[in-house]
């Protein structure tokens, strides 16, 4: 759903008034985030998937982290392994079940479905650095599995078959019996091996999380759905900016970093005029094949222009529209 198409002014027409009839209770949160989860699966619904787990991945990682201490001291690693004693309840719980949740992923790698394989060794990897960090009540090893499990989302769904194609090129040339397989084979269940829509926006809003909470740069929160609309943010989801945890939304509309309740001038000054630029240039001369002609030349540049003036809109339109719900940028 891109900012210049008519199903994204059919879906702003339905949460701006929805939103500022609920913005003096307490729905005007949930209603945000779920039409920011709207949003972003409109264009493909599985992939919701992944921002659902890096937000509550993260968010449970910080709230683990925040039951350990912040300076390093000694455990019993024995006492914890054999008779489960724990300081904390919160990692005892996290300890045993990231234990037995390492057991069943690996089990489901060894001998489960083809496809299914090589995500629940992935898996099996993540959980077992949680039990690791429940029984040491390490911060750093929280923090460490945040960073990776963000990195590697990131890296491959973005460049896995850049490298993988580059690589095998190399080998190649040198005349290596060796081929890597595409990243599409490691897909579960056959799901198609696509990019995700504005993947660095969510992976490093939601690491900027558990990087400032390690730092003691912000506090712990506490409720999820405020931290996932952080993470999910329509107007910013896909075109930024990405934003640090100081931006997480209050418990009002206007409680927080100019979230403001005043009428937008959002609409009439970015959408209106600022899209007629890019309408008039997208609507280009079509060339034939094999002809040349000045006009079908100047129908390219007219192209190419509207795919410098998408990139310019874009991000005005993200910052642009959450101020539209009361959302002001650092930017």
């Amino acid at each position: 759903m891109l900012f210049h198409t008519w199903p994204f002014l059919l879906f702003l027409l339905i949460v701006l008034p929805v939103f500022f009839a609920l913005r003096k209770t307490r729905l005007w949160l949930p209603w945000l985030t779920v039409a920011s989860y709207f949003f972003y699966g409109w264009w493909n619904p599985y992939y919701l998937l992944l921002v659902v787990y890096s937000t509550v991945l993260d968010f449970c990682l910080v709230a683990l982290m925040d039951h350990c201490p912040r300076t390093g001291q000694q455990v019993d690693v024995i006492a914890r392994l054999t008779r489960l004693r724990f300081d904390e309840r919160a990692l005892k719980v996290a300890f045993v079940v990231s234990t037995a949740a390492t057991l069943g992923s690996l089990a489901a790698a060894c001998i489960g479905p083809q496809t299914l394989r090589p995500t629940m060794a992935a898996l099996s990897l993540i959980v077992l650095l949680m039990a690791l960090g429940a029984l040491y009540s390490s911060r750093r090893i929280w923090l460490l599995i945040s960073v990776v499990n963000n990195l590697a989302l990131l890296l491959f769904f973005k460049y896995a078959r850049f490298i993988v194609e580059n690589l095998n090129a190399v080998f190649s040339s040198l005349h290596v019996s060796v081929k890597l397989y595409d990243p599409s084979t490691l897909m579960p269940l056959g799901f198609e091996y696509l990019l995700p829509v504005g993947i660095s926006f969510f992976t490093f809003q939601s690491l900027s999380y558990t990087i400032d909470f390690y730092l003691g740069n912000v506090q712990r929160e506490r409720n999820f759905l405020r931290f996932s609309t952080f993470v999910c943010f329509f107007p910013q989801l896909m075109a930024g900016p990405i934003e640090r945890a100081t931006q997480i939304p209050g418990c009002s509309p206007s409680e927080l970093h100019g979230w403001r309740v005043a009428l937008p001038r959002w609409p009439v000054q970015e959408t209106g005029p600022g899209q007629l630029p890019f309408v008039l240039c997208r609507a280009r001369v079509r060339q034939p094949k094999g002809v040349r002609c000045a006009g079908a030349d100047a129908g390219d540049v007219c192209f190419r222009l509207a795919d410098f003036l998408r990139l310019q809109r874009l991000h005005r339109h993200g910052p642009g529209c959450g101020e539209t719900d009361g959302v002001q940028s650092d930017s």
